[in-house]
């Protein structure tokens, strides 16, 4: 248990260096005027749009979970007891994921940033804060939506063979 308290101590610090390397050199680009660079710019508008994509997937999600419960509150008689269970399975599976993820990502999010703004606090001047804070929170959605893919496809896998199970026993037994 100690050396696991050690390694994720060890991780945090090698984070947290990392971090003090990307302000320096968030800063060295800087131009004159204290303008934030074109490619700095460009990465606001990508962490933005995947802000903006992860939101509107994450409702489609829930829309579809919704649409799940409402065919199979729909199909209940219907079906047998084999088939509940699979289905249960499948869209359990799924849910958990999903909010496993969101869980994940809310904890994670709060860790990172409280460091972040320790580190910003002690190391960069005031001056510079806000354009630290944009490149630190565009680096960090990047690192998310590399992450948020591996818990997307699963989810949306289990959910539509969950909710394809349900279509198939409806049609069937109209």
């Amino acid at each position: 248990m100690l050396n696991f308290i050690k390694k994720i101590q060890q991780d945090c610090l090698r984070r947290d260096e990392e971090l003090v390397k990307q302000m320096k050199v968030l800063i060295k680009n800087q131009n004159v005027n204290g303008q934030v660079s074109l490619l700095a710019q460009q990465k606001e508008i990508l962490s933005h749009l995947y802000q903006k994509a992860s939101s509107y997937t994450n409702l489609i999600i829930l829309a579809g979970y919704a649409g799940i419960f409402g065919i199979w509150n729909l199909t209940r008689e219907l079906l047998n007891k084999q088939i509940t269970i699979w289905v249960a399975f499948l869209v359990s599976c799924s849910l958990v994921l999903f909010v496993g993820f969101e869980v994940w990502k809310m904890i994670a999010e709060a860790l990172f940033f409280r460091r972040v703004s320790d580190i910003i606090e002690k190391d960069v001047p005031e001056q510079e804060k806000l354009a630290v804070w944009k490149y630190i929170f565009n680096a960090y959605s990047k690192e998310q939506a590399m992450v948020w893919i591996y818990f997307l496809i699963p989810t949306v896998l289990l959910g539509f063979s969950g909710g394809f199970i349900l279509i198939y026993q409806f049609v069937k037994n109209l």
